[in-house]
């Protein structure tokens, strides 16, 4: 429960990041033509071109929620899997340390 409560934060908190370098990944003039942007009101400065720019973009055009855009999906993806991650985690270490406990206690006993 924990594991899945520490990723949904740190989602949270990097998920602009993270929508920012996808931006400047796979930026063209078919992505802005694709969300609905007027292609010929930006100018080449603004650009994806660095960190700034998008952020800038982003901003201007759709406001501080289009830093969150497809945060929902990857929630759904990443709280399952690291609910599970942890689970696993805990799971298979308390099998292991029983076996180490149990294997030096019959060591202990040959001795």
């Amino acid at each position: 429960m924990i594991g899945g409560i520490s990723k949904t934060i740190t989602t949270l908190i990097l998920f602009p990041l993270t929508l920012i370098r996808t931006r400047q990944q796979q930026f063209d003039k078919d992505l802005l033509k694709i969300s609905n942007l007027d292609t010929k009101s930006i100018s080449p400065k603004w650009s994806y071109r660095n960190f700034i720019s998008t952020i800038l973009l982003i901003y201007q055009h759709e406001s501080i929620k289009g830093f969150y855009k497809g945060l929902l999906p990857t929630l759904m993806r990443q709280i399952p899997t690291s609910l599970l991650f942890f689970y696993g985690y805990e799971y298979f270490r308390e099998i292991l340390t029983e076996r180490l406990h149990n294997y030096k206690l019959e060591e202990s006993k040959k001795m």
